[in-house]
């Protein structure tokens, strides 16, 4: 991995369950040695065991592969004063440390960031939290379901005469670990001019709030608003023949409207007056879907998409995991690799620095002039 932008930079990782464990991944698919600490007295939470279907006995969660992949393990418990030396020796050769345990916690074993930064002046730690914006919360116990809800994420979820929606997966967790990832590489480029290490600590919170706050330029109040969207009609699900087969359509335009209405036939409730233009269809939008419900009822959701596709329509089936790992595209950029393990057989790993690669461009240039440099002509 010496050829990866990180060849050479050594990472001691005491992440747990996800939002670190992003981090360190996306380190060691970078070229990282990433040095996982674990400690059999105190379990990773990604590898507790789970229960697994038509078996008696539990197996490890196969997602903890993909946390875990490329990383090396050392078994080690830094509670005692053994796990501590040896914490501290892997700490004096690394270029980082990462940590998202609950605030104190590597302060209370003696492994707080001063005691690192004297045993390696030029290490630089991140440690992940919950809760940033108030000091009220720093030490509340809390997952991805908690700071989600406290951040204001699961609000815009759901419709406006029901109660909010938790987003289905750990958002937090995973836009957290982006953030650590390029504050660690940006906090790299600082040492290589200073020479010294610091301290980062990235909130969950903070990561969501400047997100989602972002999108929706933080002035504005989020509403529970189901599918809707200002100004777009249609823009929703719509259920397909086959098992929990669904269709998104969008149509931002009067353009895309009558694409729209080719792709269907022109049937006669196309030329309804509540559907003229933009905003009539915005403020008929629900007669408007049960229409394109009836027609989607019946359809393969793909051959569907393919056709009003074909007449400029924004259309694409609703994709599950399965459907992803599956996805010509995705494996032939070699986004995902499949190991295999003992326990769980095949287990799919997705690479997340699958683009990263030098390209040389092939476009038509002039000759460079004699002694010019060719890669500067090229890019290169």
């Amino acid at each position: 991995m010496a050829d990866r932008p990180l060849g050479g930079t050594t990472v001691v990782d005491f992440s747990h369950y996800i939002a670190g464990s992003f981090a360190t991944m996306m380190l060691a698919d970078l070229g990282a040695r990433v040095i996982k600490i674990e400690s059999t007295v105190h379990l990773d939470g990604i590898r507790r065991r789970g229960p697994a279907p038509g078996r008696d006995t539990p197996i490890e969660r196969p997602g903890a592969y993909q946390f875990i992949h490329g990383k090396q393990s050392v078994d080690v418990n830094f509670r005692t004063p053994e796990g501590r030396a040896a914490v501290l020796d892997l700490v004096r050769g690394a270029d980082i440390v990462v940590e998202n345990f609950r605030h104190g916690t590597l302060d209370r074993a003696d492994l707080g960031y001063p005691i690192l930064a004297e045993a390696n002046p030029g290490v630089i730690v991140a440690s992940v939290r919950a809760f940033l914006l108030s000091t009220r919360l720093r030490d509340v116990r809390a997952g991805a379901p908690a700071v989600q809800a406290i951040t204001g994420v699961d609000a815009g979820i759901g419709y406006p005469d029901g109660p909010p929606l938790a987003l289905g997966r750990p958002m937090g967790d995973t836009v957290a670990g982006l953030y650590t990832a390029v504050s660690l590489l940006a906090a790299l480029r600082r040492r290589s001019r200073s020479g010294h290490g610091e301290h980062l600590v990235i909130g969950i919170d903070q990561a969501l709030v400047a997100t989602f706050a972002t999108a929706h330029l933080a002035a504005e109040p989020v509403a529970r608003a189901g599918n809707d969207r200002a100004g777009l009609a249609p823009n929703n699900f719509y259920r397909c023949a086959g098992q929990d087969a669904w269709l998104s359509i969008a149509c931002r335009s009067d353009a895309e409207w009558q694409g729209l209405v080719a792709a269907l036939g022109a049937p006669a409730w196309t030329g309804d007056e509540r559907f003229a233009d933009r905003f009539a269809r915005v403020r008929h939008r629900r007669a408007l879907d049960g229409h394109l419900a009836e027609w989607c009822r019946d359809q393969d959701p793909q051959v569907a998409a393919d056709r009003l596709q074909s007449f400029g329509v924004a259309a694409v089936p609703l994709a599950g995991p399965a459907e992803q790992l599956a996805d010509p595209h995705l494996a032939a950029r070699g986004l995902v690799t499949w190991l295999d393990h003992a326990e769980v057989g095949p287990h799919p790993v997705v690479n997340t620095m699958f683009q990263l690669a030098s390209v040389r461009s092939t476009a038509t240039h002039a000759a460079p002039a004699a002694g010019q440099d060719t890669a500067a002509v090229l890019g290169g």
